[in-house]
C-alpha cells in the first residue's frame, strides 16, 4: 500500500513538482504553455530572442532559427514552432536536432522543437524546412524557460514573407545572413 501511494504521488504530482526536464508534453502543442502547476508566464520583456536568417522564403527552403539568451540569462527549457501569420496553424518541419533537443510531432510531422534535458544553454540554432505548398507569411514563436517558475511565452521572430502569389508578384528570396 505504501509503495502504491508513492507511485501515485510521483505519477500525478511529479510533473507538476519537477517540471519536464525531458521536454514538454504533447498537450502543450497548441498553447506553448508549460504545465508548471499554478505558475504563470512572466510579464514584461523577455531576456531572450528569436532570430531568423531570412526575410522571405520559397517552398522547401531551409531557414535557420536562433534561440538566444546570454551568460547571465541562460535558458533550460523551450518550445519552438513556425506558424502561419493569418491562421496561426503550425507549418513546416524541423530537420535538425542539436544536442539536448528533440522534435515533437504536434501536427503530424516534426513541427515542434523542445529541450530533451534541463541543461542550461545560452543559444541553440535549428534548421526548418518550409512546406512544399505556399502557406503565406510565417513567423516563429517560442516559449523559453529560465527556471521552473520563470518563463516567457509567445516570443516571436520577425515575419518571413511567403512565396509570391500566382498574380505575377516576384519572390524576394533574400537571405540576410547565416547564423554560423
Amino acid at each position: 500500500m505504501y509503495l502504491r501511494t508513492i507511485f501515485v504521488i510521483l505519477v500525478v504530482v511529479g510533473p507538476i513538482a519537477f517540471g519536464f526536464p525531458g521536454g514538454v508534453p504533447m498537450s502543450a502543442c497548441g498553447s506553448l504553455l508549460p504545465r508548471h502547476g499554478r505558475n504563470t508566464p512572466m510579464d514584461g520583456p523577455a531576456p531572450y530572442i528569436v532570430i531568423v536568417d531570412a526575410i522571405s522564403y520559397v517552398p522547401n527552403q531551409i531557414v535557420n532559427v536562433l534561440l538566444a539568451g546570454s551568460s547571465l540569462w541562460p535558458f533550460e527549457g523551450f518550445m519552438l514552432q513556425a506558424r502561419n501569420s493569418a491562421s496561426e496553424s503550425i507549418v513546416g518541419e524541423f530537420i535538425t536536432t542539436p544536442n539536448g533537443t528533440k522534435v515533437l510531432e504536434c501536427s503530424g510531422g516534426p513541427t515542434t522543437m523542445t529541450h530533451a534535458s534541463n541543461d542550461k544553454r545560452i543559444w541553440d540554432v535549428f534548421s526548418w524546412r518550409a512546406p512544399s505548398d505556399n502557406v503565406g507569411d510565417i513567423y516563429f514563436t517560442a516559449t523559453m524557460l529560465r527556471s521552473f517558475n520563470k518563463y516567457w511565452v509567445d516570443m516571436r521572430s520577425s515575419v518571413i514573407s511567403g512565396p509570391a502569389s500566382a498574380d505575377g508578384d516576384t519572390v524576394q528570396g533574400i537571405i540576410v545572413g547565416a547564423l554560423g
